[in-house]
């Protein structure tokens, strides 16, 4: 390592050699155009059809040119691109693996399953209107061992939450965590992962088949442009992807605005950050206020927008610390505490935990080392569940195996088929525990049994749960309670949104005219997932070790050594 630096970073190959990297892959750099495999159908195209709101969006076309996708859209008409592979793309074998898949068509990198970020960069030539439900980039998901060549997977929905103004570059990152699963309840949220949590079968991005942007639904009146910038995966631990997910980034030339899916039917509230250089690095408390708290509209909508004022900088650090609803706990003399959330807060074991606001059981407010509790899905579908008998107002629930279940823990009671409550899945507490398979609940499903015959769609899962460790039980849980994470460094979503001015040197990447120390940093943080990728240096959307090594060696003085 260049003296120089080494006395700077004595740590980094510590960082990135024997501790490993974020690991990353380039899936599109838009410098030229692709073809489906075995195909002469062009990878990248747009979809002529209606919108996921029903209306046409029949007037496009696809061009690539200037490293950007561009989607002209005429007038009366929508944005609607999308990746055309497998079946659409003509591709033999259609949606068969591996061909059929998102991930064979990396241009740098390895593919690995645990990837569970998916970013791009998108500005339009025109503005609308934060679009609650109705703006989101939808994807297909696929076990790979499913032989019909036809289907491309069950379909979820990122719902975007931020308004668009023209000319504006937005900046998204999607993780594993979808809002909504097309075909089922609107209400309900979803696992992180959803596909692996429910059935076992695979991860997230792993069954990825096609998938689209569709980021308004309704047709606009006006021509206009919307160009998309690269598109990577990557694999990020640490951070609480069911309270934060399809997040996006933007600076309109007077305020940073950042726009994310929070979790549905709960009132939850965020402290929002922003620094200069990654907190995941520096510690949360090294950002700074700015704006309001926001929080979730505690509906059925997900949208959480968060806005500040300020000029514009070379790269902004946002770093978004959720506070977790807790929805129920363990009762009076259970040792320790075990607090259900609506979502699943997603700590490990021995973080820090501060809980308030529990009424009833008041031992639970305090601040605790947590173990984790994982959320549990039984169903016939996953053979889990026997059945669920229902008599006087009482259900009784039999699973297949031990539920590890305590009084006071928090159930969800789906079925989408269902003509009464359980087609919404409202939450319920365990009343009792008869035995090691059985648990009681209270409901207002009219009596009867039901079981893989009659309700084949019905599901019962565990809420996500943290036992408060050295707690006591001092009564019954009434109402209330959140919960926030101590960790200085993790337990919080960031994302980074760079400058779009323009770059002389591909090495200066917070681009103020040098190369030096700072660009090192920004690198190095790169190179380890703690920030999004967002140099060109070794390839478009590419950040290892090779571009942090490139970029000290720029800031010695070296030529900023660019290309594979």
């Amino acid at each position: 390592m260049p003296k120089r630096f080494a006395a700077v970073y004595p740590m980094l190959f510590l960082w990135l050699s024997p501790m490993g990297y974020c690991q990353s892959a380039l899936l599109e750099d838009f410098s030229s155009v692709r073809t489906a495999i075995g195909s002469t159908t062009p990878m990248w195209g747009v979809y002529t059809g209606q919108g996921g709101g029903g209306n046409p969006c029949a007037t496009q076309s696809w061009s690539i040119s200037a490293r950007t996708g561009n989607d002209v859209i005429g007038s009366n008409s929508c944005p609607y691109m999308n990746i055309q592979i497998g079946e659409q793309g003509g591709t033999p074998g259609g949606y068969s693996f591996p061909n059929g898949y998102t991930q064979s068509y990396l241009l740098n990198g390895s593919w690995t399953p645990n990837f569970n970020r998916l970013t791009f960069s998108m500005t339009c030539g025109t503005s609308w209107g934060l679009q609650y439900t109705t703006s989101s980039v939808g994807t297909y998901i696929r076990d790979h061992s499913i032989t019909d060549p036809t289907q491309q997977g069950a379909h979820y929905y990122h719902l975007m939450a931020n308004a668009v103004n023209s000319g504006q570059q937005y900046y998204f990152t999607l993780n594993a965590h979808p809002q909504h699963d097309v075909g089922q309840g609107s209400g309900i949220n979803w696992p992180n992962d959803p596909e692996w949590a429910q059935f076992g079968t695979v991860h997230y991005f792993d069954g990825l088949t096609r998938w689209y942007i569709n980021p308004y639904f309704t047709a606009l009146a006006n021509s206009f442009t919307c160009q998309f910038g690269p598109m990577s995966f990557a694999a990020i631990a640490g951070e609480p992807d069911e309270d934060v997910s399809t997040v996006t980034g933007s600076y309109d030339g007077s305020a940073y605005h950042v726009d994310w899916a929070g979790p549905k039917n709960l009132t939850e509230g965020y402290t929002v950050h922003y620094a200069t250089s990654s907190m995941h690095v520096n510690g949360f408390n090294s950002g700074t206020d700015c704006g309001s708290s926001p929080s979730t509209p505690g509906n059925a909508y997900t949208y959480v927008n968060w806005s500040c004022t300020h000029s514009q900088l070379s790269s902004l650090y946002v770093a978004i610390r959720p506070h977790p609803v807790v929805v129920g706990t363990t009762g009076n003399g259970v040792s320790p505490i075990r607090a259900s959330f609506g979502v699943d807060p997603m700590y490990s074991f021995n973080d820090q935990v501060t809980i308030s606001g529990v009424s009833g059981n008041t031992a639970a407010n305090g601040t605790f080392n947590v173990s984790p509790v994982a959320r549990q899905v039984w169903s016939f579908v996953n053979a889990g569940l026997t059945s669920i008998a229902v008599a006087g107002g009482i259900g009784t629930v039999t699973t297949a195996s031990a539920h590890n279940l305590e009084v006071g823990q928090v159930v969800m009671v789906y079925n989408v088929t269902d003509a009464n409550e359980w087609a919404y899945g409202g939450l319920h507490a365990v009343r009792s525990v008869p035995n090691s398979t059985t648990f009681t609940f209270s409901t207002n499903e009219p009596a009867g049994t039901y079981n893989g015959s009659s309700s084949p769609a019905l599901q019962v899962w565990s809420m996500p749960a943290i036992d408060l460790q050295g707690s006591t039980g001092n009564g019954a849980w009434i109402n209330g309670g959140t919960a926030l994470a101590t960790s200085n460094n993790t337990n919080f979503t960031e994302i980074m949104i760079p400058s779009a001015a323009p770059v002389t040197n591909p090495c200066d990447l917070n681009v103020d005219g040098v190369v030096n120390s700072a660009d090192v940093t920004l690198a190095i943080q790169m190179s380890l997932g703690q920030t999004m990728c967002t140099a060109n240096i070794n390839g478009a959307g590419i950040c290892n070790v090779v571009t942090a090594q490139r970029v000290i060696n720029a800031a010695n003085g070296q030529i900023c050594n660019v290309g594979p």
